[in-house]
């Protein structure tokens, strides 16, 4: 089997797999800001909107800061790495919070209610134990 080399000898980790997230990252964003400038009260946009700004900020900047740290000895860079591998139990939590309040904002039946809170306490009691499986 053959692996995938980095374009430049001095990059942590391939470039497709950088660009791959950074317009996962983008997109997401703004797809929320058309949203939420079209219908400001409905959720839907703003929980995009903070789905790709956590996507960016936790996952790429921290995975990049931390595998730049590792390689030239900066400080923090484990914890970084951590923030990284952690990141993205709040991402699918928010992701299923927009997907049960698809299309308007609201929940479709009140027998939804308990979709959001499963989905807040399942990352609760992963985050320990998936945060130490490093």
């Amino acid at each position: 089997m053959q692996t995938i080399k980095p374009i430049a000898p001095d990059l942590l980790e391939p470039a497709y797999d950088t660009f791959a997230w950074a317009t996962v990252a983008i997109a997401t964003a703004v797809m929320g800001a058309l949203v939420a400038s079209a219908r400001p009260r409905n959720p839907i946009g703003w929980l995009l909107i903070a789905l790709g700004l956590q996507t960016a900020e936790m996952a790429d900047l921290a995975q990049a800061y931390g595998l730049r740290a590792a390689q030239q000895g900066w400080p923090w860079g484990e914890a970084a790495e951590w923030i990284a591998l952690l990141s993205w139990l709040p991402g699918g939590v928010l992701l299923i919070v927009a997907l049960v309040r698809f299309p308007d904002g609201h929940l479709h039946a009140a027998r939804w209610r308990w979709v959001p809170w499963l989905a807040i306490v399942g990352c609760v009691l992963a985050m320990p134990g998936w945060g130490m499986s490093r």
